[in-house]
């Protein structure tokens, strides 16, 4: 990702409750993911 330099274009205004839902999406798949077997 590139800087553009301007607020509008690089800050992007996210909700609470969309970024806590995306924290506990990505918490779950860390969850699922350490304990499920490994395949190698």
């Amino acid at each position: 990702m590139k800087t553009r330099n301007s607020d509008s274009l690089d800050f992007h205004e996210v909700p609470v409750w969309r970024l806590k839902k995306a924290l506990n999406a990505a918490y779950q798949a860390g969850l699922s993911a350490a304990s499920s077997p490994r395949s190698k």
